[in-house]
């Protein structure tokens, strides 16, 4: 019923800020030097429900100076997951807030955002499996692409609460956007050395 979407459009991670998030030609497809960051960077995290120009919008976390990317709600409609990199910070890593299931904050209380990933890696573009567990990008592998020695991305997955974190994939440049089938399968994007 509704939508839930990044604001305050930043497009270059205030951390690294020699790299910039770039499409191409109109599209969300990665060139080769992107840093290991979502395709779409914002300051806000905002949701709009229902979905359409008589929709509320509430905002659900502001990242100040930081970084927000990668939202995704849960099947049931009651979380968010999201990556955020905070001020000052230097990584990305997956947050939750919980909603009532309208979108919104329950009534009464301040918003309840939890970190689900920490440590010296950048983990990004969560989704929920249909067992509950989180599916999400991450450098955790250490891992570096051949060619330009830039930090490679793999996918992982993690139980709810972000705890017993799993390799899913090994790849020695980015598997990214992971996206659950109606099978339960996963589609996601793998991208090699100029973009084979």
């Amino acid at each position: 019923d509704g939508v839930v979407f990044v604001g305050a459009d930043c497009g270059l991670n205030p951390n690294h800020q020699e790299i910039f998030v770039v499409p191409v030609r109109g599209t969300r497809a990665y060139t080769e030097m992107d840093m290991m960051t979502p395709a779409a960077l914002g300051r806000e995290l905002w949701s709009l429900v229902p979905l359409g120009p008589e929709g509320k919008k509430t905002l659900l976390c502001p990242a100040g100076t930081g970084s927000i990317g990668s939202p995704s709600v849960s099947s049931d409609g009651k979380t968010v997951y999201f990556t955020m990199v905070k001020e000052g910070e230097a990584y990305f890593h997956i947050y939750k807030i919980d909603l009532t299931g309208t979108g919104e904050m329950a009534p009464g209380k301040a918003a309840s955002i939890v970190q689900l990933t920490d440590g010296p890696f950048h983990d990004y573009d969560p989704v929920e499996l249909p067992d509950g567990r989180i599916v999400f990008s991450s450098t955790r592998l250490g891992s570096r692409e051949e060619y330009h020695a830039k930090y490679a991305s793999s996918l992982f997955t993690c139980q709810p609460d972000g705890s017993r974190i799993r390799p899913l994939t090994y790849h020695i440049v980015a598997d990214r956007e992971p996206r659950v089938l109606a099978d339960g399968s996963l589609a996601f994007i793998r991208t090699d050395n100029f973009l084979e």
